[in-house]
C-alpha cells in the first residue's frame, strides 16, 4: 500500500508540473527582531519549502511548555482538500509537518488558543456548515469536537474577548456578501461591518500596547487572498465595534487606498507572490502566507524534487 501510495504522488507531482503554471500558497517564518509587520518591517522572511504532496497556508504559531508550534493547513494535492499539520520552531527552522487533524470535509485555518480550561481550536470547516470548536486531548498531535459556536456557512473564525468575530457568507461566492459578524458566547449574533472585502480574518486579533487592539483581515476586493489589512479597533465595546484601516501588506501587483507595505523574502529566486493573506507572531517569531505562481520549467522541476528529497532526508 505505501508503495501504491508513493506512486500516486509521483504521478500527480508530474501532472502537476506540466501544467502551463500553478499558483500555491506558501508559508515564510522570520524571527520577531525590531518592528513587526504591522509597524512597517516587511524585510527578512524565510520561505517554509512545500512538500511534494502538500502545500500550506494559514499558518498560526502557539507556545507550549516554552516549545514554539506552527500550525498550518496543509492541501493534499491527491486528496484535493485541506488538512491540519504543525510542526515544531527549533531556531527558526520547522521540523517535520504532521497532520493533526483530517475529517471527511476540507480544513484550514487553524485558530489554535488556549484559556484557563486547555487548548482548542477554532478551524474553518465552512462545508460542515457549522463552527465547531475542538478540545486538544494530547498536544499537538490529537483533538477532538468540543462544542458548536453556530450553525451556517461561516470562515475564519477568530477569537475576540469571551465572543468571536466571524465572517459569514449567504452564498460560497465570497464576492456576493462579504459581511463581518460578532458572536456572543450564548450564540447570539450582531452585524458589525457590511458588504466589507476587509471584513475577512487573517489570524489573531493583536495586542499591540496595554489598551490598542490590531485585527489583521483579508483584502479579496479584487482576488481571494489579494493582500493583508491592518485595523485598529476603535471601541471595544461589542455593542459599538469599529476599527479603521492603517495598513495594507501587498503582493507587488495589488493597489490599496491605506499605506502599503511590500514583503522580502528570501529564498524565492525568481519566482514571484501574487498573494497575501495569513499573518500571525508570537513573542519569537512571525509568520506569513503567500500566494505564488510556479512555472513550468525544468529548473522549477529540479527544484520542487530537490526540495521534496531534502525533506525526505531529514524525515530520517
Amino acid at each position: 500500500m505505501k508503495m501504491i501510495q508513493k506512486l500516486k504522488d509521483y504521478s500527480l507531482f508530474l501532472r502537476e508540473m506540466a501544467r502551463p503554471g500553478c499558483n500555491e500558497w506558501q508559508v515564510a517564518i522570520r524571527k520577531r527582531e525590531g518592528k513587526t509587520l504591522y509597524e512597517g518591517n516587511g524585510d527578512g522572511f524565510y520561505i517554509v519549502p512545500n512538500s511534494m504532496r502538500y502545500w500550506r497556508a494559514d499558518p498560526f504559531l502557539f507556545t507550549h511548555c516554552d516549545r514554539d508550534y506552527l500550525f498550518v493547513e496543509m492541501f493534499d494535492r491527491w486528496k484535493k482538500k485541506g488538512v491540519l499539520g504543525v510542526c515544531r520552531i527549533r531556531n527558526g527552522k520547522c521540523g517535520r509537518f504532521k497532520v493533526c487533524l483530517d475529517l471527511s470535509w476540507h480544513l484550514s485555518y487553524p485558530c489554535v488558543f488556549e484559556d484557563k480550561s486547555g487548548i482548542y481550536m477554532v478551524p474553518e470547516c465552512y462545508q460542515s456548515e457549522e463552527v465547531a470548536i475542538y478540545r486538544c486531548t494530547s498536544f499537538p498531535l490529537k483533538w477532538e469536537k468540543d462544542s458548536c459556536i453556530l450553525k451556517g456557512i461561516a470562515v475564519d473564525t477568530t477569537p475576540y474577548g469571551q465572543k468571536w468575530l466571524t465572517t459569514r457568507f449567504s452564498s460560497l461566492d465570497e464576492r456576493v456578501n462579504n459581511n463581518l459578524w460578532l458572536v456572543t458566547a450564548e450564540g447570539e449574533t450582531k452585524l458589525v461591518k457590511q458588504g466589507d472585502f476587509c471584513a475577512r480574518g487573517a489570524g489573531h486579533i493583536i495586542q499591540h500596547r496595554e489598551n490598542e487592539y490590531i485585527r489583521p483581515s483579508q483584502n479579496c476586493a479584487d482576488a481571494y487572498g489579494n493582500n493583508i489589512q491592518f485595523n485598529k479597533i476603535l471601541c471595544e465595546n461589542s455593542e459599538e465595534y469599529k476599527e479603521e484601516a492603517f495598513l495594507s501588506v501587498c503582493a507587488p501587483h495589488a493597489q490599496s487606498d491605506q499605506g502599503v507595505l511590500r514583503v522580502d523574502c528570501k529564498r524565492m529566486g525568481r519566482r514571484k507572490y501574487n498573494g497575501i493573506h495569513t499573518y500571525n507572531l508570537n513573542e519569537k517569531y512571525e509568520v506569513i502566507d503567500l500566494k505564488v505562481l510556479h512555472p513550468v520549467s525544468m529548473t522549477s522541476f529540479v527544484r520542487k524534487y530537490g526540495n521534496h528529497i531534502r525533506w525526505k532526508i531529514r524525515r530520517k
